[in-house]
């Protein structure tokens, strides 16, 4: 569910709203797909919803902010590892184009 969410995130940056908004999205799709079993029943017939995060512990899923930011630092990591790959973007952000023969 986090790919396709996530699949154009990693180049906008969200406000928190924002994100309280997609999340709040999420869950909704993550209860519905729990058909009922996101609430439960004491013994003493008291009525009880799983909170977000007990929804979220079920399905084995970040928030969107925190698989944004992983996202993002693996990424960064990515580019640090292979500068030669990712010259110009290095450049951009941490300095100089390292440019071989002049060119």
């Amino acid at each position: 569910m986090g790919g396709a969410a996530l699949s154009g995130t990693l180049s906008y940056c969200f406000s928190k709203a924002q994100y309280a908004m997609l999340d709040k999205r999420m869950l909704g799709f993550l209860r519905a797909m729990m058909g009922g079993h996101a609430h439960e029943v004491s013994k003493s017939g008291e009525h009880r919803c799983l909170t977000d995060n007990e929804v979220l512990l079920h399905w084995k899923v970040l928030p969107l902010w925190y698989e944004d930011a992983v996202r993002r630092t693996n990424w960064l990591k990515c580019m640090i590892l292979h500068p030669e790959v990712n010259s110009q973007v290095v450049a951009a952000l941490w300095g100089e184009l390292q440019v071989k023969n002049g060119r």
